[in-house]
């Protein structure tokens, strides 16, 4: 009977390690995966800061060629939404 026992502790000690190993595995895997979504992420982030760099630009030409209308935009824009703050409140 204590050699059943014993066999019995012993498969279950392999089983465990083995269940140490995936979950190490398991580890590396999502470090990796979170790794390369960093990366990704960053890119986007570089991208969409370029972007926004070069649309201010754009913002920033079309005010200086066409200051009036601009500011009647700006204006329109600035009392829609005080009206709809007014609406709110």
């Amino acid at each position: 009977m204590n050699d059943a026992s014993g066999s019995a502790s012993a498969a279950f000690s392999a089983e465990g390690n083995g269940s140490d190993a995936r979950s190490a595995c398991a580890q590396e895997a999502a470090a990796q995966a979170f790794d390369e979504l960093k990366d990704r992420a960053a890119d986007y982030i570089d991208a969409g800061r370029e972007q926004a760099v070069a649309f201010a630009g754009a913002i920033e030409k079309q005010i200086r060629e066409r200051p009036l209308p601009s500011l009647a935009v700006a204006a329109g824009i600035g009392f829609a939404l005080g009206l709809l703050y007014n609406r709110r409140s």
